[in-house]
């Protein structure tokens, strides 16, 4: 027993020392990177050494094996405000690390919206990176630990994409990855079947542009032509950040969209359920004709989540708030957290929709902070306050209940000076009680404890350490200049 105690006390003090030698080399590097002169505002660094550097997004700084040190020299526009990722030495043209063949590099010059020429061929570079397929968390951890450990290991989780072009007539038009040459139109290299000449973006409800377009009659996101027609209506309605996924409704036809797929056709129309914004649904629900759906960005499908049929259509009534022809209903967003000896953890999340009052007979009694804070209405002898703040100081529901019928003359009179503290206060107090109401649909997404990748993350990590140590050769005399 005593020895396996030594044992596990010489593992513990080893395993602090790799921690700490690991520690002071990612110092060191940092301090030595922090050296590297940036080249004419663009991706590319000089260290002090004379080698060249490219930076690529999500990974770090690769050395660019081959470049002629000498002749090297950005290639930009002269009232360009991005960063220029494309350079030219005296044997080659490169997009960020990668050479693009057959380029002459006297002649190439960048056109634009990532497309570049030398009046002979063309290419388009891809101003952003992108993350390579079956890309994973984990994947893209390890190869970036392995890469500042191992200067030889230079593969990355991101990539910049290339595209060599049929044309030496390009213009660049619209935004970033758009050329045309006369009726044809290409969208980062590649060919794209649309009108030039009517090109837009999909709007949010704000204004804001988002990751769809169309050309006046067809609908885009990225190189895919949605199957739903364009109409005035169209918009994006909402952005799940966590799995990277923009919806697209068309409330014409009710077609939906996740990113680039569509929801089943055979379901359509649908009625979109969804908070602005994302102030309370991590993301929106959409209720069909025989029940309710959305979409599993995990699983990255459609699912089906309840059988529950609204009544007629459905209309905003106010914020998350929303009435059928029978009943008035909100959105609720929820988190399931778990704590174990490693820590707590995030275990899922959901979104949830209530019923919990008859549709008709809403009273509007005035607005919270002008607006800012939400509304409050009343239904029969019942009043609630409809909340438009970001789940935060312990406001974390969409409808509340008016418990104590005084506060409502604090929330609704013109006053600038009401903030959102003196909102949790009256939570905390029992002046606004969380609404209660039947839970018709249930949306849930489940997420993996991290512990695991930590733990593997940090013990390849100092496997790496010891290897670099243990491989490094000494250096004799004849090494030192």
């Amino acid at each position: 027993m005593r020895k396996i105690t030594i044992r596990f006390v010489y593992f513990l003090v080893i395993l602090t020392l790799f921690f700490v030698l690991a520690m002071l080399y990612l110092w060191h590097e940092g301090e030595y990177q922090r050296s590297f002169a940036n080249i004419d505002n663009s991706e590319f660094y000089r260290s002090p050494e004379g080698k060249i550097y490219v930076q690529i997004s999500g990974s770090g700084k690769y050395e660019l094996k081959g470049a002629h040190k000498a002749s090297f020299r950005v290639l930009k526009l002269k009232h360009a405000y991005d960063y220029s990722n494309v350079a030219a030495d005296k044997n080659h043209v490169y997009c960020t690390r990668e050479i693009l063949p057959g380029l002459d590099p006297k002649s190439t010059k960048v056109l634009g919206n990532g497309y570049i020429s030398d009046g002979k061929i063309s290419y388009y570079c891809a101003t952003r990176s992108e993350k390579e397929p079956g890309f994973s968390e984990f994947s893209a951890i390890m190869k970036n630990l392995a890469h500042i450990f191992i200067k030889s290991y230079d593969d990355s989780p991101y990539f910049y994409r290339t595209k060599r072009v049929e044309s030496t007539n390009l213009e660049p038009i619209f935004d970033a990855g758009f050329a045309r040459d006369g009726a044809t139109l290409y969208y980062k290299g590649e060919k794209l079947d649309a009108d030039s000449s009517e090109l837009r973006y999909i709007t949010t409800e704000s204004g804001a542009a988002s990751g769809y377009y169309t050309d006046g009659k067809s609908l885009f996101m990225g190189f895919y032509r949605l199957d739903a027609s364009y109409s005035d209506e169209t918009r994006r309605i909402c952005y799940d950040a966590k799995h990277d996924i923009e919806y697209l409704f068309e409330p014409k036809s009710g077609a939906v969209f996740a990113n680039e797929f569509k929801f089943s056709a055979q379901n359509m129309p649908y009625s979109a359920i969804y908070s602005v914004d994302n102030v309370h649904s991590f993301w929106p629900l959409f209720a069909s004709k025989d029940g309710i759906y959305f979409w599993d960005g995990s699983k990255n499908e459609q699912a089906k989540i309840s059988d529950y049929q609204l009544k007629g259509e459905l209309k905003r009534l106010y914020a998350d708030v929303f009435v059928d022809e029978s009943s008035a209903y909100f959105l609720q967003q929820g988190e399931e957290w778990q704590r174990s000896k490693h820590g707590r953890h995030l275990v899922a999340q959901t979104v949830s929709l209530y019923k919990f009052a008859p549709s008709s007979s809403w009273r509007k009694i005035g607005l919270v902070k002008d607006g800012e804070y939400g509304a409050v209405y009343a239904n029969g002898d019942k009043v609630y306050f409809f909340s438009s703040i970001k789940p935060f100081y312990g406001i974390r529901h969409s409808v509340y209940e008016v418990a104590d019928l005084s506060v409502i003359e604090i929330l609704t009179r013109a006053s600038k000076e009401l903030s959102a503290k003196d909102i949790s206060q009256m939570i905390k107090r029992g002046e606004l009680v969380e609404a209660s109401g039947e839970e018709v649909a249930r949306s849930r997404i489940e997420y993996d404890s991290p512990k695991i990748i930590l733990y593997i993350t940090f013990g390849i990590a100092f496997v790496v350490i010891v290897l670099i140590t243990l491989a490094k050769p000494k250096r004799d005399k004849s090494d030192l200049r």
